[in-house]
């Protein structure tokens, strides 16, 4: 196919207690352990007999770097892959708005990847229902995004049609590159119907939105 770029859509973990795999944990332990004292080792080492997760209990901070990191490296595999294909192909990736949030509770690190060049175009998920804080968050997106493009995700999902129009309009106000309507299924299901997407595409854009 002639795509013009890869989107990574729920490139986060769905909260801060995930993963907890032993697979995880393991890597987690060899990875931490060599930066500990003896006396560390020691005391986590007699903890861990009776509890598993004594290592991310006693060092959550490192816990939560590692599991970030753990997703920046993946979304750098996914780049160096998508790169070595097409150069010019864009990689673009929705993050929660709130980065601070994004990286605590999700893992999602995305000013990292911002500082790191690897991602393309940044599309905050924008779906609040209070315009205010919608282009508090593109605002916040754009200053963060630099010279990169800012895709605004509005939640259509949980939006009116006029409501959805007007943040169409709010995210072209703030000099938005770009409109991601979420979600498909929500468009063109009851209560709306088949044509909705095409009625809201061409008051937003013109008639020739097809």
């Amino acid at each position: 196919y002639g795509v013009a770029g890869v989107h990574l859509d729920y490139v986060r973990f769905p909260n801060e207690a995930f993963d907890f795999s032993r697979a995880s944990l393991q890597q987690f332990k060899a990875n931490v352990r060599p930066q500990l004292t003896e006396t560390e080792r020691r005391r986590v080492d007699g903890q861990e007999t009776s509890n598993p997760l004594a290592y991310t209990m006693l060092f959550p901070d490192r816990w939560n770097s590692f599991r970030q990191s753990r997703l920046t490296t993946l979304v750098m595999r996914v780049r160096t892959a998508v790169k070595a294909v097409r150069p010019d192909l864009t990689v673009s990736v929705a993050v929660v708005p709130d980065a601070t949030a994004a990286a605590a509770s999700r893992m999602q690190d995305w000013r990292t990847w911002l500082d790191q060049s690897l991602i393309d175009v940044l599309c905050p998920m924008a779906y609040t229902q209070d315009r205010e804080l919608f282009e508090q968050q593109i605002r916040t997106a754009q200053a963060f995004a630099g010279q990169r493009p800012v895709w605004a995700g509005v939640g259509a999902y949980r939006l009116s049609a006029s409501a959805t129009l007007d943040r169409i309009a709010a995210a072209r106000r703030h000099k938005a590159a770009g409109i991601i309507l979420f979600s498909y299924e929500s468009l063109v299901t009851p209560p709306n119907s088949a044509t909705s997407l095409t009625e809201l595409g061409r008051a937003a854009f013109g008639n020739g939105f097809r």
